[in-house]
């Protein structure tokens, strides 16, 4: 009974309100963005999840704009939107540095960005690791394009 109840708090964690609200009112989603040039699919085979990752470029106010499609469970729609509302609007080395700052969440790191906490939870779930990992697999291939050399 205890280890029942222990899993259903490790469940609440994971579905956050802030998980939740982005999955019910995206701002970032755009349809039908796989036929977008440019836009990376990543599909987990396992499970079905699909996440889209698409980014434009605006020269003239050196910015990207980044937008997302998918179908999946929570947590994966989630990453994308909370990953795209991250990355819109910022600059290339901005972005560059948020894509790393994301892949520090997943092992063997520990000390995960603030934009990744309210995906804190998942981690004690690692099935669960690759939903939010999908989106940024996507993301992070997407913006090859526009990555800048050091």
């Amino acid at each position: 009974m205890a280890e029942e109840k222990a899993q259903t708090v490790d469940l609440q964690k994971i579905y956050q309100a802030k998980i939740t609200k982005a999955v019910r009112d995206p701002r970032y989603k755009t349809e039908r963005l796989s036929a977008t040039s440019g836009a990376v699919i990543k599909k987990n085979i396992v499970c079905g999840d699909a996440a889209v990752c698409a980014f434009s470029y605006d020269a003239a106010e050196n910015r990207l704009q980044a937008r997302w499609d998918g179908e999946g469970c929570v947590i994966c729609l989630a990453a994308a939107e909370t990953g795209c509302a991250e990355m819109d609007g910022k600059t290339p080395a901005q972005v560059q540095k948020i894509l790393y700052d994301a892949f520090t969440f997943f092992p063997p790191e520990d000390a995960a960005p603030a934009m990744m906490a309210p995906f804190s939870g998942v981690k004690a779930v690692p099935e669960r690791l690759q939903c939010v990992k999908l989106f940024w697999s996507a993301a992070r291939e997407a913006f090859e394009p526009y990555q800048e050399s050091n």
